[in-house]
């Protein structure tokens, strides 16, 4: 606002009400343009085009430029590396001609001279990029008072059980992760598998289960019942690796958690202490590594995050893409 008040020396209030009036005016726009109904569009999103178009505001050279290499960012960041990197080749070449050498020797050189020339390019092109671009925020809705009602949450750990002292510091992370993001709509649980064997059952199998459930039981009693979960799965028969394990490990555990809560019935959970009422009621996952932190308020943030109404994704039926926000 103040800076298409400045270049086209109008009155602040009156570009923000622009903005405002831009909005009101896409009240009618479809589900899948949202974000044109949200005064934010107007202001920091694909809509600002119509703003300053308004007030026949004209970004100076630098801007332009700019905002020409954002629209093709992949082309600009490519060719310019390209380019950087035979500029680089063609002075080794050069001088390396005129110091007489032979055509033999200036096809080594330029072979040799490839990867460092294109390891110079990366480094002054991502210099420059972090000078010329400033840092773009995310918008988040407010959450200082609690997630939203439609936005609950799972905070998840895909893992898989090796010991019995493992799975207990598994299972003081996850409260850890609690004690620092604790709110009413966000939850916690562990994905897990038991280690990979060459049958479908280990003699252990049944005494790590029970230290993770007990442990899960007794944070529930500590913190309220309902807050921590655990999902586990049974070992599958993999031909290609000959031995029994979870399927697809890791990406396996979160397509299935994630087929989970839109409502499958044939995943390989065989351990599940959520009802289908809470299954039923989150939308987001948020998927943690075992010795990644989850540093306090940052849940409900990336919650706020990704509400946003300019953030939410959409989706574009003729390509079967999320074309615009965030995805998986």
């Amino acid at each position: 606002v103040e800076r298409i008040s400045k270049r086209t020396r109008t009155n602040e209030l009156d570009v923000g009400e622009a903005a405002v009036e831009l909005a009101a005016n896409a009240q009618g726009a479809p589900e899948a343009e949202e974000a044109r109904r949200h005064v934010g569009y107007y202001l920091i999103d694909d809509g600002l085009p119509q703003l300053e178009a308004k007030f026949r505001y004209q970004p100076g050279f630098t801007e332009r430029l700019r905002r020409s290499l954002l629209r093709h960012a992949t082309a600009s960041y490519l060719g310019t590396i390209s380019l950087l990197t035979i500029l680089v080749l063609a002075f080794l070449v050069t001088a390396t001609y005129v110091a007489s050498a032979n055509w033999i020797l200036l096809v080594i050189t330029a072979v040799l001279g490839l990867i460092p020339a294109t390891d110079l390019a990366l480094t002054v092109i991502n210099w420059d990029a972090t000078h010329f671009f400033s840092p773009r925020l995310l918008p988040r809705i407010a959450t200082t008072n609690g997630v939203p009602e439609n936005a609950s949450a799972f905070v998840v750990v895909p893992t898989i059980f090796f010991s019995e002292s493992q799975v207990t510091e598994l299972v003081e992370r996850l409260e850890v992760h609690f004690l620092a993001n604790q709110d009413q709509r966000i939850y916690y649980a562990l994905l897990s598998d038991f280690r990979d064997a060459e049958a479908e059952e280990s003699p252990n199998d049944s005494q790590l289960l029970a230290v993770a459930q007990s442990g899960i039981d007794t944070l529930n009693q500590k913190h309220g019942e309902g807050r921590f979960h655990l999902f586990h799965r049974r070992r599958q028969w993999n031909p290609d690796e000959n031995k029994w394990m979870g399927w697809e490990r890791k990406r396996g555990k979160l397509e299935e958690f994630n087929r989970l809560l839109r409502g499958a019935r044939d995943t390989s959970f065989v351990v599940r202490t959520a009802d289908d009422a809470l299954v039923k009621s989150i939308r987001y996952v948020i998927t943690l590594d075992t010795d990644t932190q989850l540093p306090r308020d940052v849940a409900r943030k990336l919650i706020g995050a990704a509400e946003h109404p300019l953030n939410r994704p959409r989706f574009d039926e003729a390509t079967n893409r999320v074309v615009h926000g965030y995805g998986i």
